[in-house]
């Protein structure tokens, strides 16, 4: 890695490190598209939400264990809102036993805080791992970084790789 992807790689990681929402993508039994957020914590590659059946976004992801996340730099913290610093993931869904997991739950709390800890006694609270699968990280204008999180390493996308409409 050279000096400029070491530097993203470290903006990178800041984002993802000091974020607690991220915004989630799933799409329903139709095909049809939904956004909503969640907050989260990450530990490597994989992001951990904790989430109501109430919501429809639960549904979607125990229907199509697939998601779309997204986390992107506040808007106010952005000098422009048209090249906003952001880490866009692909994701494979994993429904979570919450017993098995207390760990992660304990995690979510100390990062997230105290409702954490009353959510933990609803019934309806359904603990996910959201497994990242492809990842790009935007830095701004021209600035596009495949990113593994496994790796976590950043690879610049050229203009040749976006010319041959690569999503990814």
């Amino acid at each position: 890695m050279n000096d400029e992807e070491t530097k993203h790689l470290k903006d990178c990681m800041a984002l993802l490190n000091t974020s607690k929402t991220l915004q989630i993508a799933t799409v329903d039994s139709q095909g049809v598209p939904h956004i909503s957020y969640a907050p989260f914590v990450r530990q490597g590659e994989h992001f951990f939400i904790y989430v109501s059946q109430l919501a429809s976004h639960t549904e979607y992801l125990q229907q199509t264990p697939k998601a779309g996340l997204m986390i992107i730099r506040d808007e106010a913290l952005s000098q422009n809102l048209f090249a906003r610093e952001r880490v866009i993931v692909d994701a494979d869904v994993e429904m979570l036993d919450q017993v098995a997991n207390v760990t992660v739950l304990d995690s979510m709390e100390a990062s997230l805080g105290g409702t954490v800890g009353l959510l933990r006694n609803l019934p309806d609270f359904l603990l996910f791992k959201l497994s990242a699968g492809n990842a790009r990280y935007i830095a701004g204008f021209g600035k596009a970084f495949q990113l593994d999180l496994q790796k976590m390493e950043l690879a610049h996308v050229s203009g040749e790789k976006l010319a041959g409409r690569s999503r990814y």
